[in-house]
């Protein structure tokens, strides 16, 4: 029913619903279901439950458009007994992708629209330009018009990768690979989106029953056409899932954990398509379908304590020391509890009974507090743990969401991890953090600037860990001081450590702001323009970096700054066409030169051939990839041969009357838009 408590939940469930919609997710997947199913137990009528998607920023980012057919979500269950009921006839059943839901719009056999699931399932966005760089998608399917819905995934191989340079550029490292597919379905920056490396998943076409009256048609079409499909199992006598219904669970539980995307469960549909569209759908979800996710391991114990740690934007966040205690095959004794908000939400203090859940995370995670000691509140830390300056409480964005902030410039925490995170951001390779705690601890290196002022004779005889440095390794060093003396701009933003501002952060404000002049005399209204900037945000933006000029002046002696009017900048001659590069090139145009020359001429670059590929341009030792682009008849190309390319692509645009430069050109190379060995294999 009604009350001040779910309308509270409800308000809750709101803001979590928005915050995983825009890729920042507040809470884990399994704390959402779990009070979602608390609403839908208490205030079944709450309006925010018939909302399929959230707010997110793509309405500020992408032209709105109106829906094909809305993409509705499905009906979640958990318990066994309850799918044994749904399952009563011939089922298609599915593993469940965990990513973006977009739907593919064709008209006469060419991809014309890519279009994002919003807010009720009935609002969408053009996001037609991203959605060429994704993996799997067909430009050109024979005899068709249509509209085909999927899940933009980021893979779990892909998400390793993905991690490990956020490390290792300082960046905050992404919690699922469905907040990046999230986060970059929204980003405008086209060399972001082809650098993620998201692949899309088909497994539904709207409408047509006529031509594809069973799932297992649609599922064989889309395979044909080259798309990715989920791993999927026809059932054409149901009794054998329902009677075994346990068994085959288990069957694709083990599934899951055996393909190469992120999953959170599995669709069960009925195979015959046309008694789904005879059932209908309720307000927002089919009846003729369910998805079935397996309850997470829960556990109770003691809270001991609250141990808190200062990171190098000083926020002070909380860690629950637990009574030990062993949750899915792991002995636990902590648990994250967010932030200071968070453990006032859920008054949680030394002695709490609390539930915790384990779906995935590393440390484990706070569920609700089952009871907590009478006339005891929650311990908000008063002084900053490293240097005993006094907190500031700070409210966030959204409701609860409050941190503890150190404010103290001088704070010994967060100077080190300034120093590492400018380090890591600029590439300062085989300066590791164990070298640079040695050279902070002795006082050799109290800043960033001093970073610059160390020299191989001094590194030569530096002891760390009770050990010499040695001349090789502190030439190594020296050399990638040397290469961090020029850096482009929003490389060096992003390395100055400005909270609320990182690395895609740095280049949106660049987008706006084409100098450091700029962006130093911007406003907080100016910087209102910079993409995905609330006012928060921005009021921040704006005060980290007036702090952070001292560090500015000090720098700029120092290190070369490179804007965008110094960088390549090419007519898109090569717009539409999508390159893969391999082997080894000349000194003069090495790797990573042409893959800039053939994206700055707007060119697509692959990591793999596939039957999409347009040119392989193959240097010294292609290896794998020249025996694939052998296999799919693709055209190769050397150095010189890309160059040519380019040059003669820029002749014949000159000579074009009234020609517009910068309007996309997609062409269609003659052979089919698919792969189908690659996606066997991933199958």
């Amino acid at each position: 029913m009604k009350n001040s408590k779910t309308i509270a939940r409800s308000l809750l469930l709101k803001q979590w619903k928005a915050a995983y919609y825009a890729g920042s997710p507040i809470v884990s997947d399994a704390i959402y279901d779990y009070h979602e199913k608390l609403q839908i137990e208490e205030w079944p009528e709450d309006p925010e439950l018939k909302i399929v998607g959230g707010v997110s920023k793509l309405e500020s980012s992408f032209e709105q458009v109106s829906e094909g057919e809305a993409m509705l979500s499905l009906k979640k269950i958990y318990d066994p007994i309850e799918l044994q009921k749904f399952a009563n006839r011939d089922l298609v059943v599915e593993l469940k992708i965990d990513g973006m839901s977009l739907e593919l719009r064709y008209k006469e056999g060419y991809l014309t629209q890519a279009v994002s699931r919003g807010r009720g399932g009935d609002l969408g966005f053009d996001v037609t330009t991203n959605a060429l760089y994704f993996n799997g998608i067909a430009l050109l399917i024979e005899i068709f018009t249509g509209e085909i819905c999927g899940d933009v995934v980021q893979t779990l191989s892909e998400f390793e990768k993905y991690k490990k340079d956020c490390v290792a550029k300082g960046e905050k490292e992404p919690a699922h690979p469905r907040n990046v597919a999230t986060g970059t379905m929204q980003t405008k920056d086209a060399s972001l989106v082809a650098a993620r490396g998201l692949s899309f998943i088909g497994y539904f076409i709207c409408g047509k029953e006529a031509r594809f009256p069973t799932e297992v048609d649609v599922l064989s079409f889309l395979k044909e056409k080259g798309f990715t499909l989920p791993r999927a199992s026809a059932y054409k006598t149901p009794e054998i899932f329902n009677t075994e219904i346990d068994k085959q669970l288990d069957v694709w539980k083990k599934r899951i954990s055996e393909v190469d995307y992120p999953c959170d469960g599995i669709v069960v549909l009925y195979n015959d398509r046309n008694h789904r569209k005879a059932l209908g759908c309720a307000t927002t979800h089919p009846h003729g379908a369910r998805a079935f996710k397996w309850e997470n391991e829960t556990a109770d114990t003691e809270l001991l304590s609250i141990e808190w740690n200062t990171s190098r934007q000083g926020n002070v966040a909380p860690v629950g020391i637990v009574k030990e205690i062993e949750l899915s095959g792991a002995k636990i004794n902590r648990v994250t509890l967010h932030h200071a908000g968070y453990i006032k939400a859920h008054n949680i203090c030394k002695g709490s009974i609390i539930r915790i859940i384990r779906s995935g995370e590393i440390i484990p995670t706070h569920l609700e507090t089952i009871s907590s000691p009478e006339g005891e509140n929650p311990p908000l830390l008063t002084h900053c743990p490293s240097c005993n300056t006094t907190l500031v409480y700070e409210e966030g964005e959204t409701v609860g969401a409050a941190e503890l902030i150190c404010n103290n410039p001088t704070c010994p925490v967060q100077l080190f991890e300034r120093i590492l995170h400018y380090v890591k951001v600029v590439e300062i390779d085989h300066l590791g953090e164990g070298i640079l705690q040695g050279l902070y601890d002795q006082g050799y290196v109290k800043s960033i600037p001093d970073i610059y002022l160390l020299t191989e004779t001094f590194l030569s005889s530096l002891i760390t860990n009770g050990k010499s440095l040695g001349t090789s390794r502190a030439k190594k060093i020296v050399i990638a001081i040397e290469k961090a003396m020029v850096l482009p701009l929003p490389k060096f933003l992003a390395a100055l450590g400005i909270r609320h501002i990182g690395k895609g952060t740095a280049e949106r404000i660049c987008l706006i702001f084409d100098s450091l002049e700029k962006i130093q005399a911007a406003s907080i209204q100016d910087l209102l323009k910079v993409e995905k900037f609330g006012l928060v945000r921005a009021q921040g933006a704006f005060e980290g970096i007036q702090k952070s000029a001292q560090l500015i002046k000090s720098l700029t002696p120092l290190v070369k700054i490179k804007t965008d009017s110094e960088s390549l900048v090419l007519p898109r001659v090569l717009s539409g066409l999508r390159f893969v590069v391999t082997g080894s090139f000349s000194e003069a145009n090495p790797r990573s030169q042409i893959e800039k020359l053939i994206q700055a001429a707007g060119g697509l670059i692959q990591s793999s051939p596939n039957q999409q590929t347009s040119y392989l341009v193959q240097g010294e030792g292609g290896g794998s990839k020249a025996i694939k682009a052998q296999k799919y008849g693709i055209p190769v190309l050397d150095e010189l041969g890309i160059i040519n390319l380019l040059s003669e692509r820029s002749e014949k645009l000159e000579k074009q009357v009234d020609s517009d430069d910068e309007k996309p050109l997609l062409t269609i190379q003659g052979r089919e838009s698919f792969d189908e060995q690659e996606r066997e294999d991933k199958n």
